[in-house]
């Protein structure tokens, strides 16, 4: 069975609804690991709101340089958690900030990144809309 992390996604105080796709996905791979990167005393609410996510486990991450660095502290911290539970994939939404996360990451890390998929397989396939959708492809 795979091992998934996905990058959950937070503002204001609420997790964003990216965060019960990417399990849903995530879910049809194996187990799920959500991540959250939050300032210093904002985790614990923050994981509060996972009751109704599908996950197999949380890594909260609390740390006041998220707010002073932003992406590159949330590259950071990420890496880290990558090389300590070595997921088979991560998946994190496909927004200008997670496209920038995961293409930093991605190097960190000597890992690939896919964007932009609009499905994703048991088999770790992923299916992206191209070209305006006039052509679907699978990249693995």
């Amino acid at each position: 069975m795979s091992s998934i992390l996905i990058l959950i996604d937070h503002e204001a105080g609420k997790i964003s609804k990216t965060a019960g796709e990417l399990a849903t996905f995530a879910r049809r791979a194996g187990s799920v690991t959500g991540v959250i990167l939050a300032n210093p005393g904002a985790g614990n609410g923050l994981s509060s709101q996972l009751s109704s996510i599908s996950l197999d486990a949380a890594v909260i991450v609390e740390d006041d340089s998220f707010s002073r660095h932003g992406i590159p502290a949330a590259v950071d911290a990420l890496a880290q958690v990558i090389k300590a539970k070595n997921p088979t994939a991560v998946l994190i939404a496909s927004s200008a900030r997670g496209k920038e996360i995961a293409g930093r990451v991605a190097i960190r890390v000597s890992g690939g990144v896919i964007t932009d998929a609009v499905d994703f397989t048991s088999e770790l396939t992923t299916m992206q809309s191209v070209f305006g959708g006039s052509f679907n492809v699978k990249a693995r």
